[in-house]
């Protein structure tokens, strides 16, 4: 009997993850019918990953009014343990580029809105899980630092307001001295690239995607390194891992405050043992493939496994940029091309595609 793991991210826009995987599974279903799937809906970090891991462990749904990134007024949602000693939320529920009323500004758009929730949270626990990914920010978790009691000073005066990226160059020392955050909160983190590197693969590369202007792309790197070599009064790991996910949140959480950091996709396939046992197919998926992901998110992570493993493994993209060649990623655009594009069309690609897999 064939065991068939079916394991896709979102595909933005169209399909949730749980949507995508049901189509999948019942398009499988007419072709294999003696097959045994494993559905396992994924998420690396990005908008939706802490309901899903609430759902495998059992958390519960909690609300908070607060500020996105711009400080425009919304409502965030997070998840807090059974026990209360602990709780999950998406970096995106607060930041997030979805969450935005008006046009992005990542010069004007702080982390601070987030450092508040967490402070919040972490009055009533003890330590917060926060999934990295989706951030309409670029301020490297500076505003979220800020927010959590690291004093950020202007010739010697402390700066009260709340940092954005455009106040960094002013900034020429910081105090990260945080006892009673440090070690409290963690992160699941999309993609795993440094704060900055000689290739195209670091936190800048996702800058464009947060509205960041071509034109933009030096200053930006530039204040990246202000950050590096200002006087901080414990200096960080500006090389964790991680430390480019989130706009530089990765940077935050695991270079300053010590937290304990894992990829989202690798956290999402622990939890649903996808490699244990080892199936014979598995069935990934994602709305974009492109060499963003390859830097640790579901879709690429899963077929580097498998690889690795040697299990037959399929990506099942809603598009593929040119870059990729890769004969496993296929690209459901291909199919109904002339249907506007939109769930029940996105729904019918996949299906398309699963009717003429060569397993």
């Amino acid at each position: 009997m064939l065991d068939i793991v079916i394991a896709t991210d979102k595909y933005k826009g169209t399909l949730t993850a749980v949507e995508a995987c049901k189509t999948i599974h019942c398009a499988l279903e007419n072709r294999f019918p003696d097959a045994h799937f494993r559905i396992c809906p994924m998420a690396d970090g990005g908008e939706g990953t802490a309901s899903l891991i609430a759902e495998i462990l059992n958390y519960k749904k909690a609300k908070i009014s607060c500020n996105n990134s711009l400080f425009e007024e919304i409502d965030a949602e997070y998840f807090v343990a059974s026990d209360g000693s602990k709780a999950i939320i998406d970096s995106s529920q607060v930041i997030g580029l979805l969450k935005l009323k008006s046009s992005p500004d990542p010069w004007h758009a702080s982390s601070y809105p987030l450092g508040m929730v967490i402070r919040s949270i972490l009055n009533e626990v003890q330590s917060v899980t926060v999934c990295i990914g989706g951030t309409s920010t670029v301020d490297c978790g500076l505003g979220m630092l800020q927010a959590l009691g690291c004093v950020f000073r202007r010739k010697g005066k402390i700066i009260s307001e709340p940092l954005t990226p455009d106040m960094v160059f002013c900034v020429d020392s910081i105090d990260s001295t945080l006892e009673n955050i440090v070690g409290r909160i963690d992160c699941v983190s999309d993609v795993d690239v440094p704060l900055l590197s000689d290739n195209r693969k670091s936190m800048l590369m996702f800058a464009p995607q947060k509205g960041v202007k071509q034109c933009d792309m030096q200053r930006l790197r530039m204040m990246v390194e202000h950050i590096v070599n200002v006087p901080w009064t414990e200096k960080p790991d500006f090389n964790c891992r991680y430390a480019g996910a989130g706009g530089g949140l990765g940077f935050a959480v695991n270079g300053v405050l010590k937290g304990k950091s894992i990829s989202g996709a690798e956290y999402m396939c622990d939890a649903y043992s996808i490699f244990n046992p080892v199936p014979d197919i598995i069935i990934t998926g994602e709305g974009r493939f492109d060499e963003q992901s390859l830097t640790g998110k579901v879709a690429g992570y899963i077929l580097s496994v498998s690889r690795c493993v040697g299990v037959k493994s399929f990506v099942i993209a809603g598009c593929v940029s040119d870059e990729i060649s890769d004969k496993d990623v296929l690209n459901s655009s291909v199919f109904f091309q002339d249907s506007p594009l939109n769930k029940d069309t996105a729904a019918r690609r996949l299906a398309a595609v699963c009717e003429r897999l060569l397993v």
